[in-house]
């Protein structure tokens, strides 16, 4: 696992497939919500939001669409409610290639 932005992690899994991505994201996820933190008196529950995204890779073109596919899940795991696991079928190989912004 490594940062990847400010508040954003990614999560390498070579040798699984997306249904395997899934279980290893919804364990986290489940880890986050059962973790409770007590702090001065006051508990508190985390939540995670995860965006998932999987490919064999066999195109030079991936490194920048399958982060950029992960994020769009993570933005639709947030505009869906909070606290899931969205995902996305693999790129096509010949997708359209646009800048990350």
């Amino acid at each position: 696992m490594v940062r990847y932005g400010g508040e954003e992690f990614v999560v390498v899994l070579p040798g699984t497939d997306l249904e395997g991505a899934l279980i290893v994201a919804e364990n986290i996820r489940r880890g986050f919500a059962e973790l409770e933190i007590n702090q001065g008196g006051i508990s508190a529950h985390l939540t995670v939001s995860i965006g998932v995204a999987s490919t064999i890779p066999d195109h030079r073109h991936y490194d920048e669409i399958l982060p950029r596919a992960a994020d769009d899940m993570l933005y639709q795991a947030k505009k869906n409610g909070r606290n899931r696991v969205e995902a996305t079928p693999p790129p096509a190989p010949d997708a359209v290639l646009k800048p990350i912004a």
